[in-house]
């Protein structure tokens, strides 16, 4: 199966790039951080949910998904655990420049849906 969201890693990395030259350019010293931290954190989770939508499809389509599915659930896991611990011992993250980084996922979805409807309409 190809991939057909190519596109939204284009998208996701213009956003990243562009918010933290942003924050850089405008911010203090640790926003530009935190917003790459925000960004980082949601890019590596949808990249692991696109992985487990993939081997989702091929459970639909009647293929056996393998030892994969579960390895990227337990990585999942993982790593969101992982990311949670870690911004709970922070000190220096700042709160709205981190949360503006995890808008990524809302970026790539709105790009899902502009391509969507440009897809219907032809």
């Amino acid at each position: 199966m190809k991939n057909k969201l190519n596109f939204m890693n284009y998208t996701n990395f213009a956003y990243g790039v562009s918010g933290v030259i942003i924050f850089f350019v405008f911010g203090l010293s640790n926003t530009w951080k935190s917003f790459l931290v925000g960004w980082i954190i949601s890019v590596v989770n949808l990249e692991i949910l696109k992985k487990i939508g993939f081997i989702l499809i091929q459970v639909f389509n009647n293929l056996k998904p393998g030892p994969s599915l579960w390895f990227f659930l337990i990585m999942k896991f993982i790593f969101l655990g992982g990311a949670l611990y870690w911004l709970s011992e922070t000190k220096w993250l700042v709160a709205v420049p981190f949360l503006l980084g995890t808008t990524t996922v809302l970026i790539a979805g709105l790009s899902l849906g502009i391509k969507e409807v440009y897809y219907a309409r032809s």
